[in-house]
């Protein structure tokens, strides 16, 4: 057999195979017939089908009845709500974790006052500060990094013009 026999052959093979897979397709498409069984008689109409009962004839108005009868019932009237009654906050030290986020820290063993710190105020913009800045009426007194590996902690100690004192920590993510 020469070359193009065999090509010939390989094209009829193809020819085949695109030919059983369309047939296949149209098969899956098509559907399979339903048994005889399942087929509805060939005199009948869908548009004559009624269901009788024994009722007689019932009216369209008839038929919704449960709606507005069931369904449609008004709710029933709100409880009056008792108003709660806080008592009155105790003045406590700015709790800055609510202001600020700690985004990073930056810390220098050899010489602390080059240590920096990165907050993310509520508004979402970020500011860069170093010991011995003021911001917001604070200022940096301490950048510290705590603890080793996942035990890490970054503190950073500020001091309000009231003289209070408060932190702002940065644990690692991995540390619950």
């Amino acid at each position: 057999m020469s070359a193009s026999h065999y090509r010939a052959i390989l094209v009829l093979v193809n020819v085949g195979l695109v030919a059983a897979m369309a047939a296949l397709g149209v098969r899956t498409f098509r559907g399979v017939p339903a048994p005889p069984s399942e087929t509805p008689p060939a005199d009948f109409s869908p548009v004559r089908y009624e269901i009788r009962s024994e009722g007689g004839h019932r009216s369209s108005v008839d038929e919704h009845r449960v709606t507005w009868q069931a369904l449609d019932k008004p709710l029933p009237p709100a409880m009056p709500s008792q108003p709660v009654e806080l008592a009155p906050a105790q003045p406590t030290p700015q709790d800055l974790s609510r202001n600020y986020t700690l985004v990073m820290a930056s810390f220098n063993e050899r010489d602390p006052a080059l240590s920096s710190f990165i907050i993310q105020g509520r508004d979402g913009n970020q500011r860069t500060f170093s010991q011995g800045d003021s911001f917001d009426g604070y200022e940096v007194l301490d950048i510290r990094v705590q603890g080793d590996g996942d035990e890490r902690e970054a503190v950073v100690t500020l001091e309000s013009r009231s003289g209070a004192r408060d932190t702002i920590r940065l644990r690692k993510k991995g540390a619950p």
